[in-house]
């Protein structure tokens, strides 16, 4: 989660690059051939019947890679992609399907970041199908928008895309939660997005720092010219967009990318992500850090310049455990709260660890959890294994 190679821990249509839209494509087409098992699931809920309705997904799964291999070709992807695009479909294979273990009746509110209320509106709409009394409602306002609410609504659940600290559990703590867990759910990559007129090829973790930093510690970098670039650039000014301190963007940057140190006092704060890059797309010399599924023909994804290294910011990177800036999508609640709110939400998170969950997550633009991260997270959920 840091900006040095190695570490591995509202998307729209037109914001997917091809190779995204495959990610889709293959989440979309793992996602219907379980149709069939879903409805097997609720008409028979012995466990012993439930991997006969497998084999015909696991021959569904090799149609899969056959037309992933075949719309290689259309999309013009490399033996890398391929190998990303195998990995993918590995890692969602591997996961468990879901199986509704217990009844949830009843409302969850999950507050916080924007991005993740966007996914929690599809994990709402899908989990209908296993739980038709189920009410899943999300609130935007940003990752510490989340964490404040939980102060005075310890009952809801707070989306944060940072993870947690001691400092943040002490303070919810503080305030009457008795045991404040964060679950991970899902991977967020971030690109560092520049206009597509900006001579830059690269960023190394030097530079981002120099841009970035409010104080003088990584020195100073008024205009592009500091970077070297020269001739329209050398004296246009850099212009920083940025989400806010109320979002965990902006947080994520400050403790893990500008090793403690603020944002630079003046950034352009907007209220998404959305809005942060199609400002840079209207700005020569803007830059910003923002979610990479909001990447478009209209910026550029900067790639990592780490030691002799160059990453690409695409899918491939992530998915081969290249790629550095990857943050985790959090879902906050208190494990010590009243009975029948910690069903609902264990239940609830049930669903959004499962084969399905991490399918939705794929759709809406992040990457899931592997099969030892998806067990590490029931570990603490206290959750049993279908297999």
């Amino acid at each position: 989660m840091h900006f040095e190679a190695g570490s591995t821990l509202e998307p729209t249509s037109e914001g997917r690059s091809l190779r995204s839209r495959l990610l889709q494509f293959v989440a979309t087409t793992i996602e219907g051939s379980m149709s069939m098992s879903r409805v097997h699931f609720k008409a028979n809920a012995s466990p012993t019947i439930a991997p006969h309705c497998f084999r015909g997904m696991r021959l569904s799964m090799n149609w899969v890679a056959l037309i992933c291999f075949a719309m290689s070709f259309l999309v013009g992807l490399t033996p890398a992609h391929l190998r990303a695009e195998h990995e993918l479909q590995a890692i969602i294979d591997s996961l468990e399907p879901y199986q509704a273990k217990s009844v949830w009746k009843g409302k969850v509110v999950i507050v916080g970041s924007g991005s993740v209320a966007g996914l929690a509106e599809m994990w709402s709409r899908e989990v209908k199908v296993f739980h038709s009394d189920a009410v899943l409602e999300a609130v935007g306002g940003g990752s510490e928008f989340g964490l404040e609410h939980l102060l005075t609504k310890p009952e809801d659940v707070a989306a944060v895309t940072r993870p947690l600290e001691q400092a943040d559990v002490e303070k919810l703590k503080s305030a009457g939660m008795k045991e404040p867990v964060a679950i991970i759910v899902g991977l967020d990559a971030l690109a560092v997005f520049v206009h597509p007129k900006n001579p830059m090829q690269s960023i190394t973790p030097d530079q981002f720092r120099k841009i970035y930093c409010n104080s003088d510690k990584f020195g100073k970098c008024a205009n592009w010219g500091a970077l070297g670039l020269a001739e329209s650039f050398e004296a246009k000014p850099v212009v920083v967009y940025d989400r806010g301190a109320s979002s965990g963007t902006q947080v994520y940057a400050e403790r893990y990318l500008l090793q403690g140190e603020k944002v630079r006092a003046d950034a352009q704060n907007k209220d998404s992500n959305l809005a942060v890059v199609d400002a840079v797309a209207a700005d020569e010399g803007g830059i910003c850090i923002a979610p990479l599924y909001l990447k478009s023909d209209k910026v550029k994804a900067l790639p990592l310049a780490i030691g002799e290294r160059m990453i690409t910011a695409d899918e491939s990177s992530i998915l081969l455990g290249q790629y550095p800036l990857l943050r985790p999508i959090c879902l906050v609640f208190d494990r010590g709260g009243k009975a029948e709110t910690v069903t609902n939400i264990k239940t609830m998170l049930q669903y959004v660890l499962s084969r399905e969950g991490q399918l939705d997550a794929v759709k809406a633009g992040y990457f899931p959890l592997n099969i030892d991260q998806i067990r590490q997270q029931q570990d603490v959920l206290g959750l049993e294994m279908v297999r």
